[in-house]
Parts: C-alpha cells; sequence; structure tokens
C-alpha cells in the first residue's frame, strides 16, 4: 500500500539521484502491507514496471505493484 500521490507526476525519473531515492524509499518500506523482496539489488540504472490501483474503502491509499527489468529477450 502506498499513498494516492501519482507516481510520475510527483518524482522526476529522469534525474538519477531522484530515480534512486524513489527506489530507497520503496526498499525501506516496512510496513505489514508491504511484501518487499530485497534479494535483489536496484538501482538507477534498472527499469520498473509499476501497476498501481485504488484500494477499496480508502481513497487515500493505493495498491501498488512493481517489478524490476531483468533481461530482454530478443
Amino acid at each position: 500500500m502506498t499513498d494516492n500521490l501519482h507516481i510520475l507526476l510527483n518524482n522526476d525519473f529522469s534525474d538519477p539521484d531522484a530515480y534512486q531515492s524513489y527506489l530507497d524509499n520503496i526498499f525501506s518500506m516496512t510496513s505489514s502491507s508491504a511484501h518487499v523482496d530485497t534479494d535483489m539489488e536496484v538501482s538507477a540504472e534498472d527499469k520498473i514496471l509499476s501497476l498501481e490501483t485504488c484500494n477499496a474503502g480508502i481513497s487515500t491509499r493505493r495498491y501498488l505493484v512493481q517489478a524490476v527489468l531483468v533481461s530482454i529477450e530478443q
């Protein structure tokens, strides 16, 4: 779960430092509703996919699923 701020409008992912700060924030989540796999190192050089949806009954929170791209097969 995360707040309802729009991820793309509230973060400058073109700035590597801001992107890394965002990633650090994701990996520091420790609430009981956060399930973060810390076995993989993710840096500002990686690409992530973000899926976000509303949470029924809680207009100030969003359900967020993110994944890191590990390879591209051609």
